[in-house]
């Protein structure tokens, strides 16, 4: 984080994790450009340097090198550096300004120089030992670039080149540090190029000249005045390069500023109570800024001068953050000029939910974004409640034993309050206006966390109502900062947010699972969630209860969620449901041991038990086994192993896709041409899994597994020689769509799989895996995709009957509605008259993607790391929500509106027409009893 020093701290420059280098306006938090960099390891930013003339990011573990204009985000230029790979220690970067043209990048194994106007490297050298040498530090000193790495428990390694004399080296120096380790130790240089360490073995610090010095001069923490670190790593910030003053944090509410003089170090400031520290200049006054907790949401400002660490007079400010940031975790300020030659400031501040905040004295909030929404883990659409007056209507028609009469008053009862209902809406229309307006910026969202009065309250409640179409939703977004949202479909408007500080993501699959035990359908009973975590403090397993439509937690006792005491390896949400109508919810721990939530459903399952399995993958060695539940008495559940698979040739899984258990199946066949049926393979139990790996030839391959999880049997494998992921792969009904690289003709390919039975249905009624039907019928075809993709979806309709479609979602930020039958594998070459009776497309080797196709139009989506799609009332209407780096929603109709009238219908003539018809009735009727009575009369 910085500020732009070109527009007088009016812009903030910022660089993410998410690989994305952006400016923001400083009045509003708007994004005034951003440049997003290619995902992985590749586009990852390891520095950004900024001064009043230059922008410049290092990228890709220190190989690519761009320099941009901080007032527009354009590029001015860019270069590649040559760097040796290291295969013993992970890849690094860092880079420091050299002089006022120059700049210099150490990598793990190199060290190089280039020119600041234009990017020409003017040297590069390799570094010597940097298989056994950790090189971690950059300097420059003058004319001298100084690189400094670490031996484990031994030394400090110190190479030194000159800056202008094509990086001629010096003689390298070891100096003794027995004291030396990757992860207890901190180092900074400051002053006049002094090298200062601080370590936990012993807690001391430790400085040299890098110049001319033989040795470290060790300072102990304690008898400089300070406590030892008990359990912290002690950690060092240098607060201005060219000076002495640094800070020095014990613990993370203890700082204390620290200065080098000479062979010594001194206490200038201690800060017992400070969490988070900064520096600014104003004209030549260097000021430290502090950040104190005062209370859980309250926070005091102080500026301190940094020579002789006396407080700046009417500088002590308050701030107060919401509960749902957390702590702060970093900090950047900026001294702007005020009247009578006095300072202000402005603080970019960061928390742990990943918000970034701009902070304004006197200690005014002036925005805040929501930052963690740009890395969102999980997402549900749930449904809205009906209203009281809706939910009463099942106790209209009364109960077994009432008499007519009471079920008559119940009704006009009923129907009464509805009355009641839509004149108090009418006039809170009329008193408040248009309540909830649409977003119209687009960084910034709608917030109706915070209500004035209770009139509002209640406008919100009869807002968040189901419609009569049911495409109003609540969306649940979990977040990888632990926090949770609850959005609202209709304008992206925040409803709700909870921040759980010890909630954590499982490492090895990088998912936070979110289950809706129940939703909102079973009234009075209010709908429940549960998201299942790590512990951040234990390592346990953490989970979550709370209700999707108000955000508040369902278990009052462990409000921020409860520890379990056993750690996950499995989790899965099954269909069978308590007397609550709590869907119940089955956890495998590491020791095979199944633990049912609630526990009270237990008995529940005793019936069940033969009939329920559970199925694990571990992606880096490539196993699959899947698990019985067992009875092993005293209401006590255990997992058995019933198969186990050990793929071949050290492949590793990279992706793995599954049916969604609530979707609908409409029709179990496909009508041909010729009249007859073929009977679709409909497999509950079938998991896609691609694998790849490297043959005997030393190419790559990619291979497709599809697996029954309670039998473990193989379904169906495929084999694509020269090609590699990553594969972005979806299954739905019988067919699995996946897309990967071709790396023999260079090009993304993307190939769907059918499954048929057979023109006999053996079972239409329920599907077996253990005793499953004659293996199916594959049916494959391969296209080519023009562009590459970021991930795929499918659309979901309540029934089932529309036709499926898919979410293509482009690498250039396009999001795409592909009909899926594009992608059927019966598209002949020469269509036939059975062909053409069905309506199949001919075949052509490359899928053609047409603008109209594009449903976010001009708004470009990019970062992608899901697609969530949803059924709305109406059964032509699928929900889709394109969620990542940016967050896109829309209504797709795979099948058109077909169950909706056009809006150019002529409701006048279809209403002459009914009255004339039924005008007509009525007289011929008349017509025809008169007739009757005269013949009778005869």
């Amino acid at each position: 984080m910085a500020f732009d020093q070109t527009s007088a701290g009016r812009r903030v420059l910022v660089a993410t994790e998410s690989n994305v280098l952006a400016s923001l306006h400083a009045r509003t938090g708007e994004i005034a450009w951003r440049q997003v960099f290619r995902s992985g390891a590749g586009g990852k930013i390891d520095a950004m340097l900024h001064n009043e003339s230059y922008l410049i990011t290092v990228s890709g573990n220190g190989k690519i090198l761009r320099s941009w204009d901080a007032g527009t985000g354009s590029l001015v230029w860019e270069e590649v550096a040559a760097v040796t790979e290291s295969t013993s220690k992970p890849s690094h970067a860092q880079a420091v300004f050299a002089g006022q043209d120059m700049m210099a990048v150490l990598t793990s194994s190199n060290v190089y120089v280039h020119s600041l106007k234009d990017g020409t490297s003017l040297w590069s050298k390799e570094l010597p030992n940097s298989e056994s040498v950790n090189y971690q530090w950059i300097h420059c000193g003058g004319d001298v670039i100084y690189v400094i790495g670490l031996v484990e428990n031994s030394h400090i390694s110190i190479v030194s080149y000159q800056l202008n004399n094509d990086g001629e080296p010096n003689p390298q120096r070891s100096l003794p540090a027995a004291w030396a380790s990757v992860t207890g130790v901190s180092c900074i240089v400051v002053g006049n190029s002094n090298l200062v360490c601080v370590e936990s073995l012993t807690n001391s610090l430790h400085s040299v000249v890098l110049k001319e010095g033989a040795s470290f001069i060790s300072s102990p923490v304690i008898a400089l005045g300070l406590p030892e670190a008990e359990t912290e790593t002690p950690k060092l910030t240098a607060l201005n390069p060219v000076r002495a003053e640094f800070t020095l944090h014990l613990t993370p509410t203890h700082t204390a500023l620290m200065r080098q003089e000479g062979n010594s170090i001194k206490v200038v400031l201690d800060l017992p109570k400070v969490i988070l520290t900064g520096a600014a200049t104003f004209g030549s006054q260097e000021v430290i800024l502090t950040l104190e907790p005062k209370t859980q949401l309250v926070y005091v400002i102080s500026c301190f001068d940094a020579k002789t660490g006396v407080k700046i007079k009417d500088t002590k400010q308050l701030v107060a953050l919401p509960l749902h940031n957390g702590s702060p975790t970093q900090m950047k300020e900026f001294l702007f000029s005020k009247k009578e030659s006095q300072f202000g400031y402005r603080i970019l501040l960061q928390t742990q939910d990943y918000s970034l905040s701009l902070i304004q004295q006197p200690g005014k909030i002036v925005w805040s974004r929501e930052e963690a929404l740009s890395r969102i883990l999980s997402v549900e659409m749930v449904d809205l409640p009906v209203t009281d007056t809706e939910a009463k209507f099942e106790d209209e028609f009364g109960h077994q034993g009432d008499d007519v009469i009471s079920m008559f008053l119940r009704r006009l009862t009923t129907q009464f309050a509805q009355i009641q209902t839509y004149i108090m809406s009418l006039k809170r229309r009329m008193r408040h206006g248009h309540h909830h307006e649409h977003l119209t910026a687009e960084d910034s969202k709608p917030d109706r966390t915070n209500n004035a009065n209770d009139d509002d309250d209640d406008d919100d409640d009869e807002y968040l109502r189901r419609d009569q179409f049911n495409l109003h939703k609540m969306i649940i977004a979990v977040c990888e900062s632990g926090k949770l949202y609850g959005l609202d479909s209709e304008d992206g408007s925040i409803i709700w947010r909870q921040f759980i500080p010890n909630l954590q993501y499982f490492e090895r699959s990088k998912t936070l699972p979110l289950f809706i035990q129940r939703t909102t359908a079973h009234f009075p009973h209010p709908p429940q969630a549960a998201i299942v975590g790590r512990d951040k403090i234990s390592g346990q397993t953490l989970m979550y209860s709370f209700n999707p439509i108000t955000g508040k937690p369902s278990d009052v006792k462990n409000p921020l969620g409860k520890v379990l005491n056993y750690q996950l390896q499995q989790v899965t949400l099954l269909p069978l449901m308590d007397q609550e109508f709590l869907k119940i919810m089955i956890l495998m721990d590491t020791e095979y041991k199944i633990h049912v939530i609630p526990a009270e459903a237990k008995s529940l399952l005793q019936e069940k038990l033969s009939s329920l399995f559970l199925f694990t993958a571990n992606a880096s060695d490539g196993s699959l086994a899947g698990y019985a539940l067992v009875d092993v008495g005293n209401e006590h559940l255990h997992s058995e192993m019933v198969w186990n698979v050990q793929l071949p040739d050290d492949q590793r899984i990279i992706s793995i896709a599954a049916k969604r258990p609530t979707e609908h199946v409409h029709s179990q066949g496909r009508v041909l041409g010729d009249r007859s049926v073929l009977y679709r393979y409909l497999n509950p139990n079938l998991v896609a899994i691609a694998a790849e790996g490297i043959d005997t030839a030393g190419k790559q391959f990619l291979n497709m597994y599809l697996v029954d999880t309670v039998t473990g049997s193989l379904v169906f494998t495929a084999n694509h020689k020269k090609s590699t992921g990553p594969v972005h792969m979806v299954q739905s009904e019988n067919w699995i769509v996946y897309e990967y690289w071709n790396s023999r003709h260079r090009r993304h390919e993307v190939t769907v799989l059918e499954l048929y039975e057979g023109t006999k249905d053996r079972n239409s009624t329920v599907f077996s895996s253990l005793d499953p039907p004659e293996p199916p019928i594959v049916m494959r075809q391969s296209y080519i995709l023009p562009y590459a993709l970021q991930d795929i979806g499918v659309t979901s309709t309540e029934k089932g009957i529309t036709n499926k479609a898919l979410i293509f979602c482009l690498q250039s930020g396009g999001v795409v509605h592909f009909p899926k039958a594009y992608l059927d594998p019966r598209r002949p070459l020469v269509p036939t008259t059975l062909h053409k009776e069905e309506g199949i497309i001919p075949y052509l080797p490359e899928l053609p993607i047409s603008t109209e196709a594009y449903i976010n139009y001009n708004k470009t989506v990019l970062g992608v790391r899901g697609v969530q799609t949803a059924p709305a009332g109406l059964e032509s209407t699928s929900l889709v929500l394109v969620y990542g780096l940016d967050l896109f929603y829309t209504r797709v109709f795979p099948s058109k509106m077909f169950d909706v009238l056009k809006d150019d219908f002529d409701y006048y003539l279809i209403i002459t027409v009914v009255i004339g018809l039924l005008a007509a009735s009525v007289i011929t009727q008349k017509l025809a009893s008169m007739k009757t009575l005269k013949k009778a009369w005869r």
